[in-house]
């Protein structure tokens, strides 16, 4: 309920708080929901709260050249390590984390953009009569770059595989899926042998030449267990092909039906690296927006194709016109798309959340946050260290160097500083008891409810309406003892331990009282001053750990006209025609020329 007070000062509120259905920057912003905001940056939304996000953690500076991939891979019996590619080289860099080398007798093409690598077990040998014999299963890491002759390490051994041999072919994107190494080159794609991914010397296939023909170059490969018929897909840029891998037995695959098949005639992937697994869902990128595999199958049925990143709209409508190399991942219940938006490198970072608001009897559906920035990630890759899950990205930082990132920590502070966030609100149209709809309203102030405030807060408010840009509102700073209670610190039985928690803050803006017509758009898209409008949004900007709870903007009915305007008032066009004589007027010098 409006309170008294603010009745009779002849103020009318619109609030806004518990945002469980997180970014949406498709619709017009006048006509969002109240639980959505437009826009936001490097925050979290849980329970309906924007959260400064986790922090990033620098574990490495990477050797300077063109960074080409990255994996963490844990070998068998040895430690996990992160490697990556640079320029060619091969370099790893094992746990416990504080130094790295370099596989010297691998060397792949300094100028290819990727360099793929695939995780598969070995757990046969062929003996030189062509029998087999069963050894240890241990892991092998294979590596492609579609030029170079492949390349596998297996935490000891590494050296470059040998297709005349009957080692595993040229290719790049791959996939190790019913004990079988699937590479794919151009069109084609090859099946090594069962149990042995440095072997690919069976050579009963289905079709001729010794490999599966597809319809179009392969883009990515992705293994799914959550359809009936296929175990892996094979996606160019405009379909996508299924093939049976769960068929241990290759002399069957003449004789099954549809062993190969299109199961998405329309529907393709853009890189092997635009895909993420969650909770069994299958998430990639398509050449026009990311899909999930259901909702891709249920084009086929609808003939309309359900994209799931609309509400990334103002991110999207910045995208680089090459979106190849695009970064997928996951982590828990968030989902992530490193998209290159304002920048040929992935500045932007999408990230939706699955359980945005989890209760034991259901939750809410899923939301995009917004978008992360502070590295531009090449590669994403995660793993269980130590009994911890963690992710980590590679990524060419705005620098220009290469570095290796460890994503959600803890603290929320990039390296040890603060990260600075932002959420654009709605426009909101409809204030409690005053001015309602499309009426035209007169913009007071704002009032702002932060929580979870923990050390230096620094934070910028700034308000529009729906004509014109963005003003300065007010500014804030609030300083309170950092939640970390360090060694520094001495304590005694009288000490308050209550003032280390995190605090909150309830603040209003100072007033807009400047009725002037000195604004920019004032005269162009309306003579009305800009604080007269018909709706209103804040860009509240902050940087710091803490966590926005509600807001509530306050405005007052504006009196309107109550006639209509004269002929010559319609007659006139403000700013347009000038231009629209100065266009004309270059156009008789060029035909003149």
């Amino acid at each position: 309920m409006i309170p008294a007070q603010l009745i009779r000062d002849g103020l009318g509120v619109a609030a806004s708080a518990f945002w469980v259905k997180g970014m949406n920057s498709a619709p017009d912003p006048a006509f969002l929901d109240d639980t959505n905001y437009r826009s936001a940056m490097n925050i979290v939304n849980r329970g309906g709260v924007l959260k400064t996000r986790p922090g990033y953690n620098c574990l490495l500076e990477l050797p300077p050249g063109k960074l080409q991939g990255y994996k963490l891979f844990k070998s068998t019996g040895g430690p996990t390590a992160h490697v990556f590619a640079i320029s060619g080289k091969v370099y790893v860099f094992p746990e416990p984390f504080t130094s790295y080398y370099q596989l010297s007798n691998v060397q792949f093409l300094a100028d290819a953009d990727f360099v793929v690598f695939e995780e598969a077990v070995k757990s046969v040998v062929r003996n030189d009569d062509g029998t087999l014999s069963l050894v240890d299963p241990y892991k092998v890491l294979i590596m492609q770059d579609s030029y170079t002759r492949p390349a596998f390490w297996d935490g000891q051994n590494s050296r470059h595989l040998d297709p005349s041999a009957g080692e595993p072919p040229i290719g790049l994107w791959m996939k190790w899926s019913g004990d079988r190494l699937w590479i794919g080159r151009d069109d084609q794609l090859f099946a090594g042998d069962i149990a042995d991914p440095l072997s690919f010397t069976e050579t009963e296939y289905l079709a001729e030449g010794g490999s599966f023909r597809i319809n179009g170059n392969i883009t990515a490969m992705a293994e799914v267990s959550s359809v009936d018929t296929p175990q892996l897909l094979i996606f160019t840029a405009s379909s996508t092909t299924s093939i049976q891998s769960n068929i241990r037995d290759r002399v069957l695959w003449k004789t099954t039906d549809n062993f190969q098949r299109t199961l998405l005639p329309d529907v393709g992937c853009v890189s092997g690296r635009a895909i993420a697994t969650q909770y069994g869902q299958l998430w990639w990128m398509t050449t026009t927006g990311i899909t999930s595999l259901n909702a891709a199958l249920s084009s086929r049925v609808s003939s309309e194709l359900v994209f799931r990143d609309t509400e990334m709209a103002v991110s999207k409508g910045n995208l680089s016109p090459n979106i190849e190399k695009i970064a997928a991942a996951s982590f828990e219940n968030y989902l992530m798309f490193s998209m290159p938006s304002g920048d040929l490198f992935n500045r932007h970072t999408w990230v939706m959340d699955q359980s945005v608001m989890d209760s034991l009897n259901g939750k809410a559906a899923a939301a995009w946050n917004g978008v992360w920035t502070g590295t531009r990630p090449v590669e994403w890759s995660g793993g269980v260290i130590n009994g911890v899950r963690r992710v980590f990205h590679v990524s060419k930082d705005f620098d220009g160097k290469n570095r290796l990132w460890e994503a959600f920590v803890p603290s929320r502070e990039d390296n040890g500083q603060p990260i600075t966030c932002y959420v654009e609100t709605k426009s909101h149209a409809n204030f409690h008891q005053e001015a309602q709809g499309l009426d035209i309203k007169t913009f007071r102030f704002a009032e702002l409810e932060f929580t979870e405030i923990s050390g230096t807060l620094d934070i910028k408010v700034y308000w529009a309406g729906l004509r014109g840009n963005y003003k300065q509102l007010t500014t804030f700073r609030f300083v309170s003892p950092d939640d970390s209670i360090n060694n520094s610190r001495t304590f005694n039985l009288d000490s308050n331990l209550l003032s280390y928690r995190p605090q909150s803050r309830t603040v209003r803006t100072t007033e807009v009282l400047d009725d002037s017509k000195t604004d920019g758009q004032c005269g162009i898209e309306s003579d009305i001053p800009a604080r007269h409008d018909r709706a209103f949004s804040l860009l509240i900007v902050w940087s710091g750990k803490a966590a926005l709870r509600s807001y509530r903007v306050f405005a007052r009915k504006y009196d309107e006209s109550g006639v209509g305007a004269r002929k010559g008032d319609v007659e006139k066009i403000n700013a347009v025609e000038p231009i629209r004589q100065g266009l004309i007027d270059k156009l008789d010098d060029c035909d003149n020329a």
